[in-house]
């Protein structure tokens, strides 16, 4: 399957945010051929971005929104066969959005306030790196899933992946609809868990733990070596999954 990515299609509307302070237009709308394009980096500091499928085989951007006087418009460049999206250095005032879709592709993504919100993406590699922007992602298939924020909500729903890491300081994480072949591990030093399989565990192997003694396991076939408030470790079947899931400070739920 070929690479889709489309940022910010005109069939999607671009808003203007932050009071509608845009001084100086930014509008850019390139195509580029698919067997150019090995890897994906994005750096995004106040933008907002979503990503979802394209419905062609090229990869499309554009760009409509605008930025302060004086501030560094968004740059799009292809070089080495790696895709570079930049917004740094500015308030941007848009709704950026970008979609992919290929088999063997890699994406990084480093946001600073805006929220990205992801849709449809497949993917060998996904990173996303976020200080303050919330993540959400659905109906996603990622082979090797990581996301590191330091204060922003993440939330996943309907996700297929072989392995998913994620890591916050502070800040709810939120997985539902999970495929059952999957390994997770999870850790917050002060916030929520939550996650829910799609169908029912039946190999999986685990450790949930909470600094607030507040763990919840609702799984059907548990043999437990370790079933307190504090900590449930166990396994279903043979154990051929893992899920890792720690809260400093927060609730825990799996089900």
């Amino acid at each position: 399957m070929k690479m889709k990515i489309l940022l910010c299609m005109s069939l999607l509307a671009v808003s203007c945010l932050c009071g509608c302070r845009q001084k100086e237009k930014v509008s850019f709308s390139e195509t580029y051929d698919t067997k150019s394009i090995s890897s994906i980096n994005m750096q995004i500091d106040s933008w907002q971005l979503k990503i979802m499928a394209s419905s062609d085989e090229d990869v499309h951007i554009s760009l409509d929104g605008g930025t302060e006087k004086g501030a560094k418009a968004p740059s799009v460049e292809v070089q080495d066969g790696m895709l570079d999206i930049m917004q740094i250095d500015g308030e941007g005032s848009a709704v950026g959005r970008f979609y992919l879709g290929k088999e063997g592709s890699k994406l990084a993504i480093d946001n600073d306030s805006g929220y990205a919100e992801l849709n449809h993406v497949t993917a060998e590699e996904l990173e996303i790196s976020s200080s303050s922007g919330d993540v959400k992602m659905s109906n996603g298939n990622i082979a090797d899933f990581q996301i590191g924020t330091s204060s922003g909500y993440v939330t996943l729903k309907n996700i297929e992946s072989e392995d998913i890491s994620i890591a916050t300081k502070s800040g709810e994480v939120n997985i539902s609809g999970l495929g059952d072949q999957t390994n997770v591990g999870i850790s917050t030093g002060s916030g929520d868990i939550g996650v829910s399989y799609k169908t029912q565990q039946q190999n999986l192997s685990f450790k949930i733990s909470s600094g607030s003694d507040d763990v919840t396991v609702r799984l059907d076939g548990v043999s437990y070596t370790t079933e307190t408030s504090a900590c449930k470790q166990g396994k279903i079947g043979s154990g051929g999954y893992s899920l890792t899931v720690n809260s400093d400070s927060g609730t825990v739920v799996i089900h």
